[in-house]
């Protein structure tokens, strides 16, 4: 069997592996259906889900497929020839989501857990049609950290992202592979393999990303102040003393 191709690699397919045992990511004859975005964490889950279908004990399918919104300055060509170069064809599915927001009078600012709801809806209809009974997301421990913060600073609850949970539809399983695994990885790991990234096109990325950034921030400083802080904090969400918290 052939070597990993970085320690990077090898590093993050531990954690996936992990992921994959503790939380019953992967069973034999998955159909799993690959939620691309376009950006380097999916782009870098499909390549690492490739190589673990040969190595893992049991046996699955890779489904990688795209939700297309209306949302200028948007290629999907690029797209399509990156998964084409992995050895898999993207299935994509294109639903006018700037105009829903418009029509059902979203302002820019509130519009961003309407649209994952119609692109969530969106891929939980792809999987059920493809014969899927699991969608893979690309989120990683950084998007598990930050949410939880997010969750605790701006909605006063104590919520982060579930490894592995049934979907709304309660008809297929959302999972998460790069759970465990950090940004900071997975961006040296993209560098290395020259994984690509390209924009969705989305009207307020440059919202989102100031309003998401003060936690990343928040998170970079405390790591400087207290090195292994990220570390400990992940474990931490795994480690809950409930009988301690106020009721």
């Amino acid at each position: 069997m052939k070597k990993y191709s970085s320690k990077i690699e090898k590093k993050i397919i531990k954690k996936i592996g992990i992921a994959i045992e503790r939380y019953n990511l992967f069973e034999d004859g998955d159909r799993i259906l690959v939620g691309i975005s376009g950006g380097k964490d999916s782009f870098a889950m499909l390549k690492l889900m490739k190589i673990l279908q040969k190595r893992a004990p049991v046996k699955y399918e890779i489904i990688p497929a795209m939700v297309i919104g209306d949302f200028k300055g948007f290629s999907l060509k690029p797209i399509f020839e990156y998964v084409g170069k992995e050895g898999f064809f993207l299935i994509s599915y294109f639903m006018p989501i700037e105009k829903i927001l418009r029509e059902k009078g979203k302002r820019l600012r509130t519009i961003c857990s309407f649209c994952s709801r119609l692109r969530r809806g969106a891929l939980y209809q792809m999987a059920m049609s493809l014969g899927c009974n699991k969608i893979a997301l690309g989120h990683h421990a950084d998007d598990l950290m930050e949410t939880f913060f997010l969750n605790m600073f701006y909605n006063a609850t104590l919520r982060a992202m579930s490894p592995n949970y049934l979907a709304e539809n309660e008809k297929v399983k959302v999972i998460r592979p790069l759970i465990l695994v950090f940004e900071d990885e997975i961006k040296e790991y993209a560098r290395r393999e020259n994984i690509p990234s390209f924009p969705f096109g989305c009207p307020i990325e440059e919202i989102k990303e100031r309003e998401r950034g003060k936690t990343k921030i928040f998170l970079k400083e405390l790591e400087k102040k207290i090195p292994g802080v990220k570390e400990n904090i992940l474990k931490s969400l795994s480690n809950i003393k409930e009988e301690t918290f106020l009721k």
